[in-house]
């Protein structure tokens, strides 16, 4: 279940109440855009639900509204009731059922402290086949020993991925726009055919004596279009689903419309087949999309320094381009050009960009003597114009033209200036055995309250990260066959708060690679016993 609010400045906020699942049945719906057989798509990232939210419960065709306190069990209730109506068929599929379970177009639901409406159009929405996904993938290699110290492997691999289908543009809200070249979409979503990726790689034993040997490696990589972002573009379009701004007069409802208040209704008019309602919100992929595409170059060295005991130095480059960026073309700082047809027109392009650069140091200690050891420390700089590629609910893009997009290159969300690791194992006096681990690193960067396109990630979060964690354990044999192992382990030994995000109200979505946010684990201690037999 999803709710969801939007203010003046179009900051939004979304909220889970179930489990987000693929599903080939209609839902109860809360102002939702979603196709059957595909996954949810949620019109803006999530965040906790106030008390004072308002949600709008469809069931049939009236639109009910409910407080916070109950809308949980009313969902839960019209769930039932359209699982209980819904009915197998021979070939496993799932179809609605000719009912008032079925949801229909003039269901809609405002809400209570915005400008906006969560609408859903949807003749037949549960019929709709899933997108198919459709990919394609050859891949050669092969290993020349060039000397008995030099050994270089080559490749190539070619991927394409065939997009997904959607509806004839021509059918769709945006149809008077797709030839419109600053509409930057036909309407369709671009295959990617031309995935050709070459790697190589190459192992030089300086010397022949396995005490000085140089690594290094270099390919290009394509990433595919994951089925969320997909998705937008397949059923967002008016036809399917659909949302719709409330203004002082718009195509759905004229005039002011004041709330309703519980337990009131909310009817909305439905319009002739092939009209939209003004201010539609829709979402469509970039005529010249590209699947991000990624070149890489590595180079290490491994120098012996005593028996068990080596060096290693190790530098990475990587330039990522053509990666995901999820813009709102029409917006009030970009003019609205497609107003008062449309409203949001979130188009997925590929205009982002970045370039990471990492140097490890680091010693290590093969086991030998009954005890191993291995430390490193990373230097590295993660750059980018957009972090946000597997996000596609937000423009972090500050309304720029799109000629200006490369001010927004600063420190990606994932940037760590400094990481370091080291980890210990080794037999200790009176049969115990103990390991140790050390982590650490800097903070991450962030966009100070307020900042702009030019202070973007331009200060640290306060999410800088250590801890110490320990284990020992003492084995007892019992014969040949029995083994009791006691084992006391210690996390975070220190204490640090290790905060993860500083944010007060951490978002329910997190697409930057860290998927835990809030405060980090404190001190814990762990007592075990091991039996085995």
């Amino acid at each position: 279940m999803l709710v969801r609010e939007t203010d003046e400045r179009n900051d939004s906020v979304t909220t889970y109440l179930r489990k987000c699942e693929s599903r080939k049945a209609p839902d109860v719906m809360v102002g939702v855009t979603r196709a059957a057989n595909s996954p949810l798509q949620c019109l803006s990232p999530a965040a906790q639900l106030s008390t004072t939210t308002m949600a709008c419960f469809r069931s049939g065709r009236r639109a009910r509204w409910t407080s916070n306190q109950e809308l949980l069990p009313v969902l839960r209730d019209g769930e039932r009731e359209i699982r209980r109506q819904m009915r197998d068929v021979p070939n496993g599929r799932r179809e609605q059922p000719t009912g008032t379970a079925g949801l229909e177009r003039r269901s809609g639901g405002f809400d209570l402290d915005s400008h906006r409406i969560a609408t859903v159009h949807e003749e037949q929405l549960a019929t709709v086949p899933a997108p198919p996904r459709r990919d394609l993938s050859l891949f050669a290699q092969d290993q020349w020993q060039v000397r008995p110290n030099v050994t270089i492997n080559y490749g190539l691999r070619w991927d394409a991925q065939l997009m997904a289908d959607t509806v004839d543009p021509a059918t769709t809200a945006y149809a008077s726009f797709v030839k419109n070249p600053s509409f930057l979409s036909d309407g369709t979503i671009p295959n990617q055919l031309a995935e050709f990726q070459p790697r190589f790689g190459i192992a030089w034993d300086v010397k022949s004596n396995s005490r000085t040997v140089v690594r290094a490696n270099a390919g290009l990589y394509y990433a595919r279009n994951n089925m969320l972002s997909q998705a937008g573009s397949v059923t967002a379009n008016g036809l399917q689903n659909q949302g719709a701004v409330r203004g002082l007069t718009t195509g759905l409802v004229r005039g002011g419309v004041p709330m309703p208040t519980w337990p009131g209704l909310v009817e909305i008019p439905p319009l002739p087949p092939g009209q939209f309602p003004l201010f539609t919100a829709v979402r469509v992929t970039a005529s010249d999309y590209h699947n991000p595409k990624i070149g890489t170059v590595n180079a290490a060295l491994e120098q012996a320094l005593a028996p068990d005991w080596s060096l290693y130095l190790d530098f990475t480059w990587s330039k990522g381009v053509d990666l995901s960026q999820f813009l709102n073309i029409n917006t009030a700082g970009r003019g609205a050009p497609f107003s008062p047809q449309l409203s949001d027109v979130f188009v997925h392009t590929s205009l982002a960009h970045s370039l990471y650069r990492g140097a490890t140091v680091g010693v290590r200690k093969r086991f030998s003597r009954g005890y191993q050891l291995d430390a490193n420390h990373v230097l590295s700089k993660d750059m980018d114009t957009d972090s946000s590629e597997r996000d596609p609910f937000l423009d972090r893009s500050f309304d720029l033209p799109l000629s200006e997009l490369d001010r927004l290159y600063a420190p990606s969300d994932r940037d760590i200036r400094h990481k370091f690791n080291l980890f210990a194992y080794g037999n200790l006096p009176a049969g115990i055995i103990g390991n140790s681990r050390i982590q650490a690193r800097s903070a991450q960067p962030i966009t100070p309250t307020g900042g702009g396109p030019d202070q973007r990630n331009s200060i640290r979060k306060d999410n800088e990260f250590f801890t110490f964690d320990w284990r020992i354990m003492r084995p007892f044999r019992f014969g040949n066959r029995y083994e009791l192992t006691p084992t006391f382990e210690m996390f975070n030994t220190f204490n640090n708060k290790n905060n993860i995000n500083p944010l007060v109200v951490p978002a329910l979505f997190n697409f930057d690679g860290f998927l835990r946010l809030g405060v980090g684990d404190p001190r814990q201690v762990q007592l075990s016993v091991k039996f085995v037999f």
